[in-house]
């Protein structure tokens, strides 16, 4: 349907103003098509684990400025 970008792109947002001291955003791909989709919105994979995907609070900070 296309709400996907919509909520996380939500869910970033509240990451970003949050008070909580925080590296990064990491998200926990249910399978390949999830995992598509995130490495497209720029999460990057931990290495160990390709289907755990990370996005540094510091490129969320640039998302919203």
């Amino acid at each position: 349907m296309g709400y996907g970008r919509y909520l996380l792109a939500d869910a970033l947002g509240r990451a970003a103003r949050s008070e909580i001291a925080s590296f990064a955003v990491i998200v926990e791909a249910k399978d390949r098509e999830a995992q598509s989709f995130y490495r497209r919105e720029s999460f990057l994979p931990l290495p160990d684990q390709p289907m755990k995907l990370f996005l540094p609070m510091a490129a969320i900070g640039r998302l919203f400025e």
